[in-house]
């Protein structure tokens, strides 16, 4: 699995991933795929399995001078994004990033699928 999709895997799973491993066991997974994934469930700070979120929506709206609405949630999901893929990994970069990420896609009216 990729950085990303293991990062959504655990979000997703949250709590429950023990049983998801399990679950996965008994569907023929990979023992050494599936003993690496509780590997990093069990490192309380791995960055994939306990990702920290790296902004807020009020740190998006005081850096960009923006106002709440659906474009914050947008925004907040593409840094989520970039966090899990490896773009970004501290406060300063999400900022500096998500004010790149905005000013590209508000010049084209873009929205995020």
């Amino acid at each position: 699995m990729s950085r990303s999709d293991q990062f959504f895997l655990f979000k997703a799973a949250s709590t429950s991933f023990p049983a998801v491993s399990l679950v996965a066991l008994s569907l023929g997974v990979a023992t050494e795929s599936v003993a690496a994934m509780v590997k990093c469930y069990l490192t309380e700070n791995d960055p994939i399995a306990h990702p920290v979120p790296l902004v807020s929506g009020k740190d998006l709206m005081r850096w960009l001078n923006l106002k709440s609405g659906p474009q914050i949630g947008q925004l907040l999901w593409a840094v989520e994004n970039a966090q899990a893929s490896g773009q970004i990994t501290s406060a300063d970069e999400a900022l500096i990033w998500a004010k790149d990420w905005f000013s590209d896609h508000s010049e084209t009216g873009q929205a995020i699928d």
